[in-house]
């Protein structure tokens, strides 16, 4: 398959938003229903964490395990790529990305659904002969506790007005993080050296039907059969409080469904309010995050709830928080395809007895290729954001409609020691 047939780059940023919350938030909800006032303690320095992470990413996979990143700015074509080889990842480091899929039994691709190959075929991009490595700065300023009480007070306050109950009393921690309860909502509002962070959520037993955000006695709620412009224009009630609750506009508005297999054919629907003013990480933005969700995914569903509001607010400049790594060779996608002819594929676990375990998939008549970014941590990097080639191959169709998908990653930069890596896996399996 030629590059002219898909070559496109993933530009949605909303999942990565939401992959922080998954775990921590199922913890948080079952200790509440077993005793409601007690709250467990958050640590915002973790808000990220793959997923965890967003915002993102996003990236439309709807797996939330690994954080992914929007798309890049453009890149500038170069006419003679000089290559640095210092600056070269080995196939070992990035294994380490998808170590939470490498154990026994699964293989070296991801099951994902879609509607079509359009879904990740949106926002094509141009091969370049650089690709566009991101590294995290240490860049921050110092912690303020006045100035994290004065965000955490107003925001709280004005969520009560809006949900008509007091504002009851709160001690911030020496972690510069904090936990309030307003009435069956659980707030969590915490500061680091980049951002100051406040989100909201709904417990199970909020309501008699389920956990669903109210607001001016109002339940926050979308028609998940409406288009993404009617979701938008539905929401203009409720975005007009937030704004004011947290003091802030945003100019742009996004909506991402997550598709699966279940009786809905969307597990999750993202909506994010933002500024596009420049190109950059969705992480590095200001945004506001609805999460929405069916009470019960294992039937059909019109309604989707707002289970979660999530706020980010940066003290620092966002634009000095990542730099770009020079002299990275971009791979081709007849390259990109020659490695995963090879074997030589993420995602997964890369023995070929795993693999023989699990359904085989030939990728070579594969549907359609994009790109995709994925964090990364080294020591002489602090957190790098690093491109990958997409390869998707239909391989079924679900019952609810929705196409199934198998993905797997090629690092769309050149990488070291592929042999060696993979003759040792098969060795020390």
């Amino acid at each position: 398959m030629s590059k002219e047939k898909f070559i496109s780059a993933v530009g949605e940023i909303d999942e990565s938003v939401f992959a922080r919350y998954n775990e921590v938030e199922q913890k948080i909800l079952k200790r509440a229903v077993l005793k409601k006032r007690v709250l467990r303690v958050v640590y915002f320095a973790a808000c990220f964490c793959a997923f965890a992470g967003i915002m993102i990413t996003a990236v439309r996979s709807g797996v939330f395990g690994i954080q992914e990143v929007s798309k890049p700015p453009v890149i500038q074509e170069v006419s003679k790529p000089a290559v640095n080889e210092k600056l070269f990842f080995t196939a070992k480091e990035i294994a380490s990305i998808f170590s939470g899929y490498e154990s026994e039994g699964i293989s070296s691709y991801e099951t994902v659904y879609a509607p079509d190959n359009e879904y990740f075929s949106s926002d094509k991009m141009q091969y370049t002969e650089f690709a566009t490595v991101y590294r995290e700065n240490d860049y921050g300023c110092p912690t303020d506790e006045k100035e994290f009480k004065s965000f955490t007070d107003d925001i709280t306050g004005r969520f009560a007005h809006y949900i008509d109950v007091p504002v009851p009393e709160y001690e911030i921690r020496d972690t510069l993080d904090i936990s309030i309860q307003l009435d069956e909502y659980l707030c969590f509002s915490g500061q680091t050296d980049k951002y100051n962070s406040f989100w909201l959520v709904a417990t199970l037993n909020s309501q008699s039907n389920g956990a669903v955000i109210s607001l001016e006695n109002r339940e926050i709620t979308i028609d998940q059969t409406c288009s993404d412009e009617e979701i938008i224009k539905s929401l203009e009630q409720v975005k007009r409080i937030l704004f004011d609750v947290f003091n802030v506009e945003f100019s742009e508005i996004s909506v991402n469904r997550i598709y699966d297999n279940s009786a809905n054919r969307v597990s999750q629907i993202n909506v994010l309010f933002y500024n596009d003013t420049h190109r950059s990480f969705m992480n590095y933005k200001d945004f506001i995050a609805l999460r929405f969700k069916p009470y019960d995914n294992s039937v059909y569903s019109k309604y989707f709830d707002c289970t979660l509001i999530d706020y980010k607010q940066y003290r620092v400049e966002t634009d000095k928080l990542l730099s770009s790594i020079p002299e990275i060779r971009q791979i081709t996608v007849e390259e990109a395809e020659e490695l995963l002819f090879e074997g030589y594929t993420f995602g997964g676990h890369s023995c070929p007895i795993c693999m023989s375990e699990q359904k085989k998939v030939n990728f070579e008549d594969y549907d359609c290729v994009n790109i995709k970014y994925f964090s990364f941590s080294r020591q002489d990097l602090l957190e790098a954001y690093i491109p990958f080639y997409a390869f998707y191959k239909q391989i079924g169709v679900a019952e609810n409609g929705n196409i199934e998908y198998a993905v797997t990653y090629v690092p769309a930069i050149e990488v070291s020691g592929y042999e060696e890596y993979f003759e040792n896996q098969k060795k020390n399996h």
